[in-house]
């Protein structure tokens, strides 16, 4: 079996979900989830990332309070041990994806993007298999120390079932996260959200890693000079999410929109559906234990991967492991494959 190794690297919202980019699927397919807070006390209304694009920020806000703590040594409002932690920071570079906007403010309110879209669980409700959040409310309110918003004076956590590990925050917290900043200020909470905690519990573990693999990306450094890519540079686009979390998302949504074959003259896809199901190591989900063909006629390449093997691309992996079938799927054959596509 491939070994589940913890993830001290990784990035969705990203995810990470990206954090982003595909973090990922827990980004795109929560958005229906009911907004940060609600519960039987009133709350405020979640709020967007105040006056601030996401790539970019044309005015100073109030809400990014100072770093209270020492060993920041780029100024990026992020510790230099938090952006170790995240493996694809630089803490020398406090802004590396040049867009104008220190590095910490970005990621605060990518991170924030994330939380408010995990789905909620409420205990006893039956154990989750993927990153929840949990409403902890309380009958009170508490005001923002800097624009007077109002805010439940309870915390949510965030939890990651398959490291049994969780995160409190308090919505206070969540208010200046949103804004871009790990220091909040209220009339009863105060204080910094711990970044490399809170990544710790965003990491996806189905996110198995691979060796050799100089930049941390999740693509071996051979596939990644064969399909054209910096093996010593992990996030080239600079969205803050590993280059094959991009990639795995990238295929997976090609993937989904191939037409079913065979067919003559344009990549195609076809089902092998077997006579039994798997489960995955990490949720334990279960999947048939067959696989998907898909085929370039054309170039007369056909690429396997197995079912399992498309559960772990969704969370960011082309490793996989499963009950049945483990291993990697050809990232260069496939890319050969889905690139005209």
């Amino acid at each position: 079996m491939v070994r589940r190794i913890r993830l001290w690297k990784a990035l969705l919202f990203a995810a990470l979900g990206g954090l982003t980019g595909a973090l990922l699927s827990a980004f795109q397919s929560a958005r229906t989830s009911r907004p940060q807070g609600v519960s039987p006390p009133p709350h405020s209304s979640a709020g967007g990332a105040g006056p601030h694009g996401r790539m970019g920020a044309s005015l100073f806000d109030p809400h990014w309070l100072p770093n209270p703590l020492p060993g920041d040594s780029d100024w990026d409002r992020i510790l230099d041990a938090e952006e170790v932690a995240f493996g694809i920071l630089d803490p020398h570079d406090p802004d590396q994806d040049s867009n104008q906007e220190l590095d910490g403010l970005e990621l605060a309110r990518l991170l924030g993007e994330v939380i408010d879209v995990l789905p909620w669980w409420a205990p006893p409700d039956p154990a989750p298999e993927e990153i929840v959040k949990i409403d902890y409310s309380q009958w009170g309110m508490e005001l923002c120390d800097v624009c007077g918003e109002q805010v439940n004076m309870g915390f949510i956590r965030v939890y990651n079932p398959w490291k049994d590990l969780g995160v409190d925050l308090h919505f206070i917290g969540m208010h200046y996260l949103r804004h871009g900043s790990f220091v909040f200020d209220g009339s009863l909470h105060e204080g910094r959200i711990d970044a490399a905690r809170l990544h710790d519990v965003l990491d996806d573990l189905h996110r198995l890693r691979v060796t050799p693999d100089a930049d941390g990306d999740l693509l071996e450094n051979g596939e990644e000079v064969a399909i054209g890519t910096d093996p010593l540079e992990p996030d080239e686009n600079g969205n803050f999410v590993e280059d094959g979390r991009d990639l795995a998302a990238t295929m997976l949504a090609q993937i989904e929109l191939l037409p079913s074959g065979p067919l003559p003259d344009r990549v195609y896809k076809v089902d092998h559906m077997a006579f039994g199901l798997e489960n995955c190591e990490i949720c334990g989900g279960v999947y048939n234990m067959g696989f998907l063909e898909i085929t370039d006629p054309v170039k007369q390449l056909s690429a396997m991967v197995y079912y399992v093997a498309l559960h772990h691309m969704e969370h960011g992996s082309f490793a996989f492991d499963g009950t049945v079938h483990d291993g990697r799927v050809d990232v260069p054959r496939l890319h050969e494959i889905l690139k005209d596509a």
